[in-house]
Order: C-alpha cells, then structure tokens, then sequence
C-alpha cells in the first residue's frame, strides 16, 4: 500500500477530508504508479548487488566459498519475514454492533466506537474491488486520483511480482473500512494501526492501537504518499 480525511487534530496536526468527503484508505495517483515502482525496484536491485560484491570479495579473501552463501540466506530471511501471515484471531466488528458511521466534525462521515475496543482487537480488514495495475490505471487514468484505492504487493520483489490494487470506491462493494478517517500517528486521534499481510492472499487489515472508548473514532494514518498531490487538504 501507499500504498493507501479529517477534521483539525486535538493536540495535534491536523488534515482535512479530500473529496469524496466521506473517508477512504491512503492512495496516491496513478502517474507515480510506475515510477515508485521503479525506484524500489533499483533500490533493492543495488542493495543486493552490493551485498553480493561485498561478500564475494570477502570470500577471496578468506578462501572461504561458503561465505557466499550468505546474501541467499538474507534473501531467503527477506522473503521469509514478507510472507508471515497477520492474523484475525476475532470476527471482524459490525455496524450497528461495536461501531457506527456518522458524521466526522471537517470530514464528511466516519468511523465510531459503540462499545469499549481493547488494544490489539482484530477490527476489520480494508475490503473492495480487487483490480490489476491495467485496469486500475484504465478506470482512473494517468493523472487520476484514486480516493478508495489502495496498493498491495506480494512477498516478492517488486520486478518478480505485479501489485494488486483494491478499490472501496463503491460501497456496496466495500466495507466499514472505507469510512476510517485519516489521524497522523502519535497524536491523541489516531487509533488504529494496519498491518499489511502478503500470503497467503493480500490484505490489509487495521488493529486498534490503544483502547477505545465508546464514542470515539477509529482514525488511522494514510502515510505521506496519500498526500502527495493533497497537500492543499492538510492543515
């Protein structure tokens, strides 16, 4: 996700919704799609290729050809940490049960606790339209702004495997999630932590972060890349 809308943060800093005005997962547009992709991409291919250089070398001068072994098995951890499942340990919450969507003060709706909500609770995972990169970028073009999309990768590197992108921009193909408004991290609103899972399917799933009182909004934070473009929208 990147890659993947509030009112001015109590004792905080503060964002304002972007259109749509009810809230959405972080985004960005899609003319960065490629070029981020990019930039991962050779700064993983340069890593490696040093990591490789730097033991080779050190390999001739031990004599030692096991020595070599170790950037496969620094991949190997690599891969090994990328596909570590994130667990739903609890059903997801409902509405009309543990949450509520009603209007959010400079932000259109939002997310409301109904009950308590202890640190670590499962609370959903962000649901919608599963799309390719071809037909993401065919539904909101090259200088588009996807409001409810958001970008998965898999546990391979971003030259071996193509991302998913799921788009929330239709409720009734979405969820509850659709409705979380943004909340920088470390400032009193912000409540909910998401943890991307890559395997065994790709999702990204949100885990409140600290207790929650009733009443008080699931808000969680979008990451910088949602706001490149948005930045009239931050305050």
């Amino acid at each position: 996700m990147r890659p993947l809308h509030s009112a001015p943060l109590p004792g905080g800093g503060a964002a304002k919704a972007a259109t749509p005005p009810t809230s959405s997962a972080a985004t960005h547009s899609t003319e960065s799609l490629q070029t981020r992709r990019l930039v991962r991409s050779a700064g993983l291919g340069a890593g490696v290729a040093s990591i490789a250089t730097a033991t080779g070398l050190e390999a001739q001068v031990l004599g030692d050809v096991r020595v070599v072994l170790f950037p496969a098995l620094l991949g190997l951890t690599y891969l090994g940490a990328r596909a570590v499942p994130r667990l739903a340990p609890t059903p997801p919450l409902e509405l009309n049960l543990d949450l509520e969507v009603r209007p959010s003060a400079g932000a259109g709706l939002g997310l409301f606790a109904l009950r308590r909500i202890p640190r670590g609770t499962f609370v959903m995972d962000y649901l919608g339209e599963s799309l390719d990169e071809a037909a993401f970028v065919a539904r909101y073009g090259a200088a588009g702004r996807a409001d409810y999309g958001l970008e998965l990768d898999g546990v391979l590197p971003p030259w071996l495997s193509a991302p998913t992108f799921v788009d929330a921009r239709v409720a009734s193909r979405s969820n509850a999630a659709r409705f979380m408004n943004h909340a920088p991290r470390g400032t009193p609103r912000f409540t909910v932590d998401k943890r991307k899972q890559r395997w065994p399917r790709r999702v990204l799933r949100f885990y409140a972060s600290r207790d929650i009182a009733p009443g008080e909004e699931l808000c969680w934070d979008y990451g910088d890349a949602y706001w490149k473009g948005r930045e009239a929208d931050l305050r």
